[in-house]
């Protein structure tokens, strides 16, 4: 089985997420799974999934606030704010440096543009983004942490958000290995 430039170690506090999540993704190569603190097993990369304005004040981000400093926020803000739009959009990432020797990256890939709840779709389209940024960043990113997407102020169902991630990843597989290894778009006829 083809493997990732990076590993995804998925990691909540939430026994539903992380059970829904081994339920789609367990056998796969290079996916481990972690019932838990994410902050206290993480290294090298964390993924955000903030809002499209940066707020990191609920949840996850909190957290991350708490353990990187307010600067976090802030960098993530000042990012945002010069993008065109002046939001970053649902089914978009951004990388961050986040100044932290043992995590020194983060991916925010936000599921919402506001806090409130979400459709399904909007794990779907964070997850999607989540690793296409891990993809294009794959010389700094050895191991990619990833708390369940839109399963907590996001409102959707562990079950329904671990399909939703887990569809996200296939798609992004099935196009990765197919872009990377040459298969032909049809078989050469006789004489040819």
């Amino acid at each position: 089985m083809q493997k990732l430039p990076f590993e995804i170690i998925f990691v909540d506090q939430n026994d539903d997420v992380i059970r829904s999540l081994w339920h789609v993704f367990g056998g796969w190569s290079g996916i481990s799974f972690f019932s838990g603190d994410l902050l206290s097993v993480a290294s090298n990369t964390v993924v955000s999934p903030a809002n499209s304005y940066g707020y990191m004040d609920g949840g996850i981000d909190a957290e991350y606030v708490n353990f990187f400093g307010q600067g976090l926020q802030t960098k993530v803000q000042e990012g945002i704010s010069r993008r065109e739009e002046g939001f970053l959009p649902v089914g978009a990432a951004m990388f961050v440096k986040t100044g932290n020797a043992l995590i020194p990256n983060m991916i925010v890939a936000p599921t919402m543009m506001q806090p409130g709840g979400v459709p399904p779709s909007n794990v779907f389209y964070a997850m999607s983004a989540i690793l296409n940024m891990a993809m294009k960043k794959q010389k700094e990113i050895t191991h990619l942490y990833v708390p369940g997407l839109g399963t907590g102020v996001g409102l959707v169902q562990p079950e329904i958000a671990a399909q939703e991630m887990f569809m996200a990843y296939e798609k992004f597989v099935g196009r990765v290995f197919s872009e990377n290894y040459h298969i032909p778009k049809s078989l050469p006829q006789n004489g040819a």
